[in-house]
């Protein structure tokens, strides 16, 4: 029997797809957006069946190719982009782009830098736990990212501390160009992580609501008991690593229509069929999330950039003093800024 969950999932699941298949379209031959940027189109699946789960302080660090995470935790479709053509109404003031999107108001954090934002997330459990605050913490990973020796710290530090961490690694099978086979012994990256002792998932299908009630699962079991769960999640981009255009070389013609034949969002709606939705349901979800993104879309091409170096200046100088203000307040109560002695070095 249908219920609003399944359609949440699936709205969310076609938002995150057309926003992505649409700012492709606008990316060339405009040139309009002001950073390169890593789609994920075809891997929509886990970050939709993670929406109708997370709290509000629930926590968020995901790779490079985040854009769904965020608009899992709620991210407004607008600041996400305006953020990549550069735009004050960013959700980063146009700064960040696609690699850095973040969102401290949703507790939402991505990053560059392979496996790093995966490893700050042992740091955001612990601190949960340290403090009582009884959130979740969601770390996002890819097979290439894997690969980083911080990765495995990350991995034996958590289940030593018995951290609140849900580990997410989206196996997509390639580390840019380059095939897990040729990077790797084990293909099943969940075996290396439950050497750790760490409870691990790994998923093969790409059944949204599944996926859904695995995650539903886990994070129960998390928050009851205290302890990271890893999930693998077999998945495919359809777009290259970076960018909208494709060179299909390293990827073989019947590899790519296995993935298209068992499309994340084609699967939901047979399994849809069958509960009572409609086709006139799903072209009234198409239709409607088309006009939201395209009005988002003009929005941000029509906003103002902002003001680079009285930007930089101003988020560089307001993120510092709140950095040091919060660690001095918490562990040197004594301790005044502005001084210029000091028992303790904010550095």
């Amino acid at each position: 029997m249908k219920n609003d969950n399944q359609s949440s999932i699936f709205k969310k699941i076609v938002n995150i797809r057309r926003s992505q298949e649409m700012l492709i379209s606008e990316y060339h031959p405009a040139d309009q957006m002001r950073c390169p940027i890593h789609f994920c189109v075809g891997q929509e699946a886990s970050p939709a069946a993670l929406s109708t789960l997370l709290n509000v302080n629930d926590v968020i660090y995901s790779h490079h190719r985040s854009h769904g995470y965020y608009l899992a935790k709620g991210g407004s479709l607008t600041g996400m982009i305006a953020e990549f053509y550069g735009k004050i109404n960013g959700v980063n003031g146009g700064l960040a782009g696609s690699q850095e999107l973040s969102s401290q108001e949703l507790h939402f954090y991505s990053g560059t830098i392979l496996s790093g934002a995966f490893a700050m997330s042992a740091g955001s459990a612990f601190a949960s736990k340290y403090k009582k605050e009884n959130y979740l913490t969601v770390g996002i990973i890819g097979d290439g990212g894997m690969e980083e020796g911080i990765v495995f710290e990350t991995l034996n530090f958590s289940i030593k501390k018995n951290l609140p961490i849900l580990f997410i690694c989206e196996n997509n099978n390639y580390s840019i160009f380059t095939p897990l086979e040729e990077r790797t012994i084990k293909k099943d990256l969940h075996l290396k992580v439950k050497e750790f002792g760490i409870e691990t998932i790994k998923i093969k299908n790409n059944n949204v609501f599944e996926m859904n009630e695995i995650f539903k699962y886990s994070i129960n079991k998390i928050k009851n008991e205290s302890k990271p769960i890893f999930i693998e999640i077999d998945t495919y981009r359809y777009c290259p690593h970076v960018g909208p255009e494709e060179n299909s070389e390293y990827r073989s013609k019947e590899e790519f229509d296995y993935w298209l034949q068992n499309d994340c969002i084609e699967i939901a709606k047979k399994n849809m069929l069958k509960l009572g939705f409609t086709k006139e349901y799903f072209s009234n979800v198409y239709l409607e999330t088309n006009k939201l993104i395209q009005k988002s879309i003009e929005e941000s091409k029509k906003a103002a950039f902002p003001d680079y170096n009285e930007a930089i200046n101003s988020n560089f100088q307001n993120t510092y003093h709140e950095v040091v203000k919060n660690f001095v307040e918490e562990y040197s109560p004594e301790f005044k800024l502005g001084q210029k002695e000091s028992k303790l070095s904010p550095y």
